[in-house]
């Protein structure tokens, strides 16, 4: 059996205002910058998964409109790329929901083991 576990953050977000208010260049600028910090993350041990727009069709959609998926090797490395996104200035033109988890059965081997042991139940 693989033990092994994946360190998750998935990051949905959608524009406020303050982004609404920032000139083409700025938004570039400001999206150019973050794409340097993701760049030395990536080169730092992130697994960029990607970027994307939200599928509305799916049931009970959240209310964000995009969202980025990473993985890193431990909670450290998870712990250093929440910072990253907080000190880039990111909060403050989206309104931003991180979910992090340390992912128990992939590729579903074991799945009633993990959501048990998730859940609880013996």
């Amino acid at each position: 059996m693989d033990n092994k576990k994946e360190n998750i953050l998935v990051c949905v977000w959608k524009p406020n205002q303050n982004w609404q208010d920032l000139s083409e260049n700025e938004k570039r600028t400001f999206l150019s910058k973050v794409a340097d910090a993701a760049n030395a993350a990536r080169s730092g041990g992130m697994k960029i998964m990607g970027w994307g727009s939200l599928e509305r069709t799916v049931s009970n959609p959240p209310d964000q409109s995009f969202c980025g998926v990473f993985l890193v090797d431990d909670r450290k490395n998870l712990n250093v790329v929440d910072i990253a996104i907080r000190e880039s200035g990111w909060y403050h033109y989206f309104d931003h929901i991180n979910i992090a988890s340390c992912l128990l059965g992939q590729d579903g081997v074991q799945a009633e083991q993990a959501l048990c042991s998730l859940l609880g139940v013996p």
